[in-house]
């Protein structure tokens, strides 16, 4: 594979080079076979095999009239250097096998290895005339090896695992399999596929096949760190065939390796487990040797994570997909929280156990002894907790610390206790992290679990910009996701941190409960960072939401009111790229191309790179001004000296404590944002709201309350007909008007998206507009002010920019596509001015159309049509989007 990351190689075989995508097709390889071939050729290279002595495509016999047909294999391992041999001559097949010690066959997939082995890889043995040849087989999932054995004077064919396979110059040994001897899989999903194709082979029901199949999953488990202790321990799975093994002894050896799995195992279960297989004893062999050179506990987390939400779908009957948390997500927020050694992480809510397995994941690359000790993870649902468990198993947690429990009720019984036995402490954490369950319709609503929780409480606000403070009286119902934020901080330690996916709108919403959310948290915590992600990312059944990271440390004294506060800096992050696709149906991987060709770019690795902004978010993060407040965003880490690289970026907290509304939105604490601001603050400029005044709706043009008449026409503007400048009209009656038509429209009125969604539509009124013209009110009403008229030709040109469309986007309070940009935020928009005056000239004509309703052709030709100035036929409109015609 490249090593260059800016190449755009796809494949680099060790003995050809770079494989050019042509040469793969020439050769009729897809370019997965040619992958499977590589990765054959470097395992034998790890072992000590000459690239010098390999030759690609080699021919092993020749048939008919002039040998016109040959029988290959895919690559031969000689004992002399290919350059020094004359494949160029009749006797080429002769001196190939004179040679050859290894001769191998690669197919892409296991699809049909018993017969390519049978049919390829047992004659090329047949044909070679070295006693000590050996073949190879390799397809990724049951790679094997084959040898000559002469018994009772006869030579046979034997086969054995993969570990079989000598380093130059010594011969084939046959013996039992320790650990060492495993590879991790490329794919748990072929293997246990194999194995599952045996089972169902010998008539096991689709039930109990699942059943035995996770029965297969806790004793190779348990075989593979039973065996950690001792290079020589020899495991209980093994390749029974090559060893002479009866299958008799092979299912004694299975069966007891999983009854001492159920018994280590037993109070963590996912489910209750027969410690016995049941199965036939050639059948148990047969699928126990298909697992025994795989060493699942060290496989690679995206195969673990494919084959755990396809094996937890099949089993359990629960589609992961809409409920997981992606691995890169994952990874990226346990890695900013950089829980520590000695260190325990909570998650009060964990699901299917992503944020765990991420932070077991990290502690033992981190060589932290005892890394499964430092997970703990609470759910109230059984069917998440026997997920979560299975899924901490598979990721090579042997004990876990999963239990069933209903954190709002634990929190609140905690909290019960304490008031009753000051002398009680509940069991606090390092690190919490949770992705809570979120939503409008997600609510708690026992008030005996509501009186033990602040956010449980009514809040109010006793005078504008005065202290909230928390009633008596109790909420009917309350967000749970709002109620798991106060779990998360109450069950941290002082100083603690937590790290809380909650979506936008709690942090920028300007109802009461939300800047009630806002205020709790700023008192009881300080924030240490806000990382704000594109909506869909953490979507649940399509749902439109955009959510962030809030990360935060628990004071040690919560303040009596937020702006008690003293300044201190924390870090803002917009992420654009999170490594697949997030505003479709089914997300698929999204990896970074080459952008003249379109090929992808591989790592050293091998892997395509995937297309993220997590690990430049990290080091933004850890290079921001924030770490002087809070160090451990650093602490135990091995970083490269910050050099000449950009600083991050941090805010002080003193522009949110300014701010009525407490505004956490990383919108608008964002780089980007910023940056821009004070682009165009560098330049000639004016507010927003100094040249335009915000019309209320219901207004006619005098200004005075309009009313719709049922049978008087109008000429209806919706959002959908608005453009960048123009607009389209619909003609209907008073009553078939819509509710949203609000807007009675006047001359040179301007018209504005005030929600996310519809920020790059805007339209202008002509001078002489058509009578009757009624806009939605899903656009904010803006009139020039009187003697700010000139400012029209800039206020056009700055409505059809970016920097208009990021400023409003910004400014958008909101969780999904319908975030609302408040009339009250219109303030805060700074809009540059021409003084170019080449630019206002080439400009101006453009602002005349719009100013005298001639904006484009299509406008043109609706004006005329309406005013018979052009004569077309006008059939009836369509009543609906959906009608066909």
């Amino acid at each position: 594979m490249a090593n260059d990351l800016l190449s755009p190689l796809t494949l680099t075989c060790p003995i050809r080079g770079v494989l050019k995508l042509g040469k793969a097709r020439h050769a009729d390889l897809s370019a997965l076979e040619e992958r499977q071939r590589i990765d054959a050729i470097r395992y034998l290279l790890s072992l000590g095999y000459d690239p010098n002595k390999i030759k690609i495509e080699a021919v092993v016999a020749k048939f008919g009239h002039g040998g016109k047909n040959s029988f290959r294999c895919d690559f031969a391992v000689l004992n002399k250097n290919v350059a020094e041999i004359n494949f160029a001559g009749d006797d080429a097949v002769e001196l190939l096998l004179k040679h050859a010690v290894i001769l191998a066959e690669v197919k892409r997939d296991d699809s049909k290895a018993d017969y390519v082995k049978k049919t390829q890889v047992e004659p090329l043995l047949k044909f070679a005339v070295r006693k000590d040849t050996i073949g190879m087989y390799w397809d990724g999932v049951t790679p094997r090896v084959f040898w000559k054995q002469e018994q009772d004077g006869e030579t046979k064919i034997k086969s054995g695992p993969l570990a079989l396979l000598p380093r130059p110059g010594r011969s084939i040994n046959i013996k039992p399999l320790v650990r060492k001897d495993l590879l991790p899989p490329e794919s748990l999903i072929d293997v246990f596929s194999r194995m599952e194709d045996i089972l169902h082979a010998a008539s096991i029901s689709l039930e109990d096949r699942y059943e035995t199949l996770l029965q297969f999953i806790l004793a190779k488990i348990y075989d593979e760190h039973r065996a950690e202790s001792s290079s020589k321990n020899e495991l209980a799975f093994q390749d029974f065939e090559s060893l002479g093994v009866s299958t008799t002894q092979t299912a004694k050896d299975l069966n007891k390796a999983l009854s001492e799995a159920v018994g280590f195992y037993s109070a963590h279960l996912p489910k209750t487990i027969d410690d016995d297989f049941g199965l036939p004893d050639e059948i148990l062999s047969q699928a126990g040797q298909i697992l025994a050179p795989h060493l699942i506990t060290a496989a690679n987390k995206e195969v673990i994570q494919t084959f755990y939400m396809k094996f937890a779908k099949d089993i359990y009957r629960w589609d992961l997909a809409q409920y997981f948390t992606p691995p890169t997500v994952t990874d990226f927020v346990v890695e900013v929280l950089n829980p520590c050694a000695g260190e325990i992480v909570k998650d009060p809510a964990c699901g299917s156990a992503d944020f765990l397995v991420a932070t077991f994941h990290r502690a033992r690359a981190r060589h932290i002894r005892n890394a499964a000790e430092m997970t703990f993870g609470a759910d109230f649902d059984r069917k998440a907790v026997q997920i979560s468990v299975l899924n901490m198993l598979l990721n090579g947690d042997g004990k876990t610390n999963i239990h069933e429990e209903d954190s709002l009720a634990a929190v609140a019984a905690d909290r019960q206790r304490a008031t009753k036995d000051k002398k009680f402490r509940p069991l606090l954490y390092h690190a919490v992290v949770c992705n809570p369950p979120f939503g409008v319709r997600i609510v708690e609503k026992r008030a005996d679990i509501l009186q033990w929780f602040d956010l449980g409480h009514v809040w109010r606000q006793n005078e504008k910009n005065g202290p909230w403070e928390q009633l008596p009286e109790l909420l009917v119902k309350q967000e749970k996701g709002m109620l798991f934020a106060e779990v998360c901080v109450r069950q941290a330690r002082i100083g603690g941190r937590i790290a809380i996916i909650v979506p936008n709108g709690y942090l920028g919403n300007r109802s009461d409960k939300y800047l009630a959310f806002r205020e709790w948290l700023l008192r009881h915590c300080r924030v240490v960072s806000v990382c704000g992600f594109p909506r869909f990312t953490f979507k649940t059944s399509g749902a439109d939401v955009s959510a962030s990271i809030l990360y935060l440390e628990k004071r040690e004294t919560p303040l009596a009111h937020s702006n008690e506060d003293d300044d201190y800096m924390f870090n803002v992050e917009l992420i654009e790229n999170v490594g697949w696709s997030v505003a479709v149906k089914k997300p698929l991987p999204v990896f970074v191309r080459e952008e003249e060709d379109g090929s992808f770019l591989v790592g050293e690795d091998g892997r395509k790179i995937v297309k993220s902004d997590f690990a430049e978010m990290l080091a933004d993060i850890r290079n921001c001004p924030a770490i002087s407040q809070f160090p451990w965003l650093i602490r135990d880490l091995d970083l490269p000296a910050a050099g000449k690289k950009k600083l991050g970026w941090a805010i002080p907290i003193s522009t949110v404590l300014s701010d009525p509304f407490r505004t956490l939105d990383p919108k608008r604490h964002s780089r980007k944002y910023a940056s821009l601001l004070k682009s165009i603050e560098d330049g000639p400029h004016v507010a927003f709201t100094d040249i335009f005044d915000i019309v209320p709706q219901g207004r006619n043009p005098a200004g005075t309350l309009a009313r719709k008449k049922d049978q008087e026409t109008y000429n209806y503007v919706d959002l959908d007909n608005i453009g960048a400048g123009d607009y389209q009209t619909s003609t209907m009656r008073g009553w078939q008007l819509p509710s949203r038509a609000k807007h009675f429209a006047g001359a040179l009125d301007v018209y504005v998206g005030s929600i996310w969604s519809s920020v790059t539509k805007w339209c202008l009124i002509s001078k002489t507009p058509t009578p009757n013209t009624v806009v939605t009110n899903g656009c904010h009403r803006l009139r020039m002010k009187h003697g700010k008229e000139a400012f029209l030709l800039d206020a056009a040109a700055f409505f059809c920019s970016e920097s208009y469309a990021t400023q409003m986007r910004a400014l958008a309070r909101g969780s999904d596509g319908l975030a609302e940009i408040h009339e009250g935020d219109l303030n805060l928009i700074k809009m540059p001015l021409i003084k170019n005056a080449k630019e206002r000239h080439r400009l101006k004509p453009f602002i005349d159309a719009l100013v005298n309703g001639r904006t484009t052709l299509k406008g043109t030709v609706t004006s005329m049509i309406s005013t018979n100035e052009l004569s077309l036929p006008v059939p009836a409109l369509r009543p609906h989007h959906s009608a066909l015609v």
